[in-house]
């Protein structure tokens, strides 16, 4: 989302009405995302580092919102120390 390719696909993205073969693609995108998120989240139980039952794909959900929400909404830089800020931030939700 930080490029002007990036940029310009969220937002088309956002924008677009929904025919079929748009839909697919988009919950096959992420479908994809969710089973890589499972593996990490799957891990992170593992560890002890979050709850049993820990659902992956609202975990996902957690951490893109804030991000598209800067991206198109409020059209404010998603940098690196964000991204870090909103990772603490949801570990520590997991662990109380």
């Amino acid at each position: 989302m930080d490029t002007p390719f990036g940029e310009a696909l969220v937002r088309s993205m956002s924008a677009a009405a929904d025919d079929q073969a748009l839909a697919q693609s988009r919950e096959e995108f992420w479908n994809t995302r969710f089973d890589l998120a499972r593996i990490m989240i799957d891990r992170a139980v593992a560890r002890g580092g979050a709850p049993e039952g820990t659902d992956p794909a609202f975990i996902l959900e957690t951490l893109i919102a804030p991000l598209h929400f800067r991206a198109l909404l409020i059209r404010r830089p998603n940098d690196g120390h964000l991204t870090s800020r909103l990772v603490d931030l949801l570990l520590e939700g997991l662990t109380r």
